[in-house]
């Protein structure tokens, strides 16, 4: 099998670490995600106001949107929608948020998913336990991850591991077998979890957290929280880096990780897609 970690990722380059913490308010993005995601939610008919915390949104839509048709992988009715949603506001912000990535974090051009994965983790819902890498999932080794959860939460319910030696060593334990890898990470194995907790540390709220896509990490259960995590999702692919091929793998959409690719990346880079504003 092949070892996808013998090469330096560009977080590395830039940084000399494999993942990065940005304070979210050096752009004020919580508040403005906020707005643009109770915006969306009031014109679908999901709420009828806007004047509360996203914390406790558990508290303002119907049962129905909080469903998951899944064993605890946070995917529900609500978030389903947004993976579907066409509001001009929200990819205009969305956009914007990643120039402000690009110039003043990355700065370089990157290739970017075009519809960002919005989770929401509602009060005392379930957690499934499934350490992984987006590889295992199909999507391209160079990519960043960009995860953020912009409500205020005791537990978010999500471990990072802190480097890439570590996250080989457990691959190079399968042989680099993803399938088994992946196996295993839905077997519920005691063993396996242990690992996966000696080697991952919690993220916190309101931190944008950038990490090389190769970095194990999962949710964990939240379900003793009383408060929903509203968070995001985003993969880009600098432009200097990016190797086509990429797709499928073990994702629920099949995506193909191309520019303008089914489920994939926006068919501009961030620089293209600027230059037309």
């Amino acid at each position: 099998m092949i070892n996808e970690y013998k090469f330096r990722g560009r977080l590395n380059k830039c940084f000399n670490s494999d993942k990065i913490y940005i304070d979210e308010s050096r752009g004020s993005w919580s508040k403005k995600f906020d707005n643009v995601i109770k915006n969306c939610l009031i014109s679908n008919g999901v709420v009828q106001k806007s004047n509360f915390d996203l914390s406790y949104l558990h508290e303002n839509v119907s049962n129905n949107f909080m469903k998951t048709d899944t064993a605890g992988d946070g995917i529900s009715n609500l978030g389903k929608l947004f993976y579907e949603i066409k509001d001009e506001k929200y990819f205009d912000l969305y956009h914007s948020f990643l120039y402000w990535l690009r110039y003043k974090i990355l700065k370089c051009d990157f290739y970017f998913q075009k519809t960002p994965t919005i989770r929401f983790w509602f009060a005392g819902q379930k957690t499934l336990t499934r350490y992984h890498t987006d590889m295992d999932l199909g999507h391209p080794p160079q990519e960043i991850n960009i995860w953020w959860a912009f409500t205020k939460n005791k537990n978010t319910g999500f471990v990072i591991a802190d480097n890439l030696s570590d996250c080989e060593r457990w691959y190079g334990a399968h042989d680099f077998d993803r399938d088994l890898f992946w196996k295993n990470a839905n077997s519920n194995n005691l063993d396996f979890n242990k690992t996966g907790e000696s080697i991952t540390t919690k993220a916190n709220s309101n931190l944008i957290y950038m990490f090389d896509s190769r970095l194990i990490h999962s949710a964990i259960d939240r379900s003793g929280d009383d408060t929903t995590r509203v968070s995001i999702d985003v993969r880009v692919n600098p432009v200097e880096d990016f190797k086509s091929g990429y797709s499928g793998g073990n994702s629920r959409m099949s995506a193909k990780f191309e520019p303008g690719g089914l489920y994939g990346y926006h068919e501009k880079s961030i620089d293209q897609l600027w230059s037309k504003k």
